[in-house]
């Protein structure tokens, strides 16, 4: 896919994206919110910039999601049906700006207390597609998009939480 224009243009929007609130948790299930130990938590995007590569969650079971500016999602523990769109290899040429994508939908077998995190394996071709599981406890605010919001212009503190 190609886009025409700038990358300052890129950048612009995607600062103003994520500075123009807080960034927010967003709880897929009805009724009052649980404590920690009896809900999972699942991370909105998943950023690995050492392998260009990016992951969105796009739906949880069926359900589209706001992937603007949700930091997280809390699940209750049970199996679920999330569709994550994948982007690799962002170039940014003269006006221009490439990259590939794809939309994968994957189970997840969310378990309470834990917290997880997009991520894929990419040969080629190929896209294997799974959730790391950081376990019990995970600081939120080291989750991808907290971290990325913070180093531009975000007011979350990642290094004073321990990430």
């Amino acid at each position: 896919m190609k886009v025409n224009f700038p990358r300052s243009l890129f950048w612009c929007f995607c600062v103003a994206t994520l500075s123009g609130c807080g960034l927010a948790t967003v709880k897929m299930y009805d009724g009052s919110e649980k404590p920690a130990a009896e809900q999972a938590v699942v991370s909105s995007i998943g950023i690995y910039p050492e392998r260009s590569l990016r992951l969105w969650v796009v739906a949880i079971n069926g359900k589209v999601v706001d992937r603007t500016r949700t930091a997280e999602f809390l699940l209750l523990p049970g199996r679920y049906t999330m569709i994550l769109k994948i982007e690799k290899d962002l170039t940014f040429g003269t006006r221009r700006i490439d990259w590939k994508e794809a939309e994968v939908q994957v189970p997840l077998d969310a378990a309470a207390g834990h917290t997880y995190i997009p991520n894929a394996r990419v040969d080629g071709s190929s896209v294997a597609v799974y959730f790391d599981d950081a376990g019990v406890g995970f600081n939120s605010e080291c989750l991808p998009l907290r971290r990325f919001a913070v180093a531009y212009g975000g007011s979350a503190d990642g290094a004073k939480a321990g990430c």
